[in-house]
This record gives structure tokens, sequence and C-alpha cells, in this order.
């Protein structure tokens, strides 16, 4: 909001003019400052008026466009906001579904799915250098969206899930122990809410041991062989991610074709590991793929 701003300083600082020219005048009236070195900064002291009346012109002016362009600039804002976080677009995917819990609960595993296999992960290439941008690793704001739709009274898993895009970690896990106990949910899926639970916590360790127990029930899941690398690679433990970000790179290059976006996000990963190991040469050929 800098234009705002700076118009707001501009009403302040001719507001303090108008003033200051109001004062003039009243003190030029005075008999001995008539001749004083104050007469001399007006010209005409009888224009005095006229000049204050038009500094504050400028300032109601100026006030006016500050109030309406903050009010244009937040608006900007607000929707900057909704296009970075897929609010506009979870918006599309409740309409219809929104006493749909299970409809929900699929969409809600699909996105942390989606956010584990990213991890909000940029690569620039500068002049032959990797630039590697991470964000804080948290449920996004669609997750968010999405958990509020879930109602109190729905079963142990859906819960957990909930717990988990409201960050309710303590709460997440509690779920998941319910929901293995009266096991309506089948026991790898229970094992990767674990896992997500625990690499959202910032707990790597313990969402690798998580995600290893999901594999053994489903070993050639691309998707949970991306996210197991993501939680090796922020546990720093790069030789056990790249196996596993390669066979899931493999598996989505036969299944799906060398231009999917699935594929895109394999090679991505593969390249951020590769970088974070210091051979900026084979990242940078992945990138380019």
């Amino acid at each position: 909001m800098y234009l705002s701003s700076m118009l707001s300083s501009i009403a302040r600082i001719f507001s303090f003019l108008a003033t200051a020219y109001f004062a003039l005048s009243a003190f030029l009236d005075t008999q001995w400052l008539k001749n004083s070195f104050l007469s001399k900064i007006v010209a005409d002291p009888r224009h005095t008026f006229l000049s204050a009346l038009f500094f504050l012109a400028v300032a109601a002016v100026a006030t006016i466009l500050s109030h309406y362009t903050g009010k244009a600039e937040k608006k900007l804002d607000i929707q900057r906001l909704k296009t970075d976080f897929g609010i506009e677009e979870v918006k599309k995917d409740l309409k219809g579904i929104k006493s749909d819990t299970k409809k929900i609960v699929h969409l809600l595993e699909e996105e942390f799915n989606k956010q584990l296999a990213v991890k909000d992960k940029q690569i620039t290439f500068l002049q032959g250098q990797i630039e590697h941008l991470q964000s804080i690793n948290q449920p996004s704001q669609r997750a968010r969206i999405l958990a509020a739709k879930i109602p109190s009274d729905a079963d142990p898993y859906a819960l957990a899930l909930k717990a988990i895009a409201e960050e309710r970690y303590d709460d997440a896990r509690k779920m998941l122990k319910k929901a293995q106990d009266i096991k309506e949910v089948e026991l790898s899926k229970i094992y990767e809410a674990r896992a997500q639970t625990e690499f959202f916590a910032g707990f790597y360790t313990e969402a690798i041991n998580w995600f290893q127990k999901a594999l053994a029930f489903r070993p050639d899941d691309a998707n949970l062989l991306n996210q197991t690398g993501a939680a090796f690679y922020l546990a720093g433990k790069y030789a056990e991610a790249e196996p596993l970000y390669q066979r899931s790179l493999e598996i989505r290059e036969e299944a799906l074709g060398k231009e999917h976006p699935d594929v895109a996000i394999s090679l991505n990963d593969l390249a951020v590991l590769q970088q974070a190991q210091g051979k900026y040469a084979i990242a940078e050929s992945l990138y380019q793929r």
C-alpha cells in the first residue's frame, strides 16, 4: 500500500503548511512583527489566507485519494491471497459436496499428498547456480477450508485429517489411534496419515517410520514413495531419499508419460536433492527435463 501511504503523508504535510500559514497570518497582523523578518517569508501577507486555503484543499484531496486508494489496494491484496492459497478453487470444489464428508476427506488426502510431494519448493537457475527456496512446511489454506466442512460427529479418520489441517497434531494422533482400533479404514491409510501428522509437526524421523510402514502395504505407490523421500530429505538423509524419488519417477513415467505434471514433480524433487548434495550439473539437467 505504498501509494496510499504516500498520499496520506502528503495530506499531513499540506495540513501542517496550512496551519503554519494561518498562524503566520495572525502574527503578521501584530504591529511589532509587521516589519520583522517573518513578514519577508510571505511576500504579500494579504495572500497568506488564500495560500493556506490552497494547502488545505491539497491536503483534503490527498486524504480522500489515500482513503480510496487504500481500499482498492486492500481488495487487490485479498484477491492476491485468494489466488495464492487456492481459496477460489476450493470454493468450486465444495459446490454440491458440502455434506459429503467422504468427498471432502478424499480432497484432503489429495491436498496433503500434493503438499508433501512438492514440498513448496522452487528451483531457480541463475548463471549456472541453483537457488533453492523452501517455505515452512504446514497444511495449506486450502486444506483448512476443506477441514472446516467436516462435521464434529464424523468418523475418527475424517476428524484426524481435520485436526492435521488445523495443526492440532495431538488430536490427530488420538483420532488416528481410534480409527486404527475400529478398523474402518485400511491400515496403510492410517499409517500414511500418521506419517503426515509427524511430517507437518516437524518430526521427520517419526514420519519416516510411519511412511515405511505404509510402504510395506503399497510399495509401488508413487505418491507414497515421493512423500517418504521428502521426509528423508528434510531429515538430512539424502542417500536414503534418492532411490525413493528415483523409483517414484520411474513409476510415474511408465504410468503417466514423461509430459505429465506428476512426472515434473518427481523431477523437481530429484533436482532439489541433487542440488542439496552440491551436484549442480545433474540438478540443472533434471530441471530442464
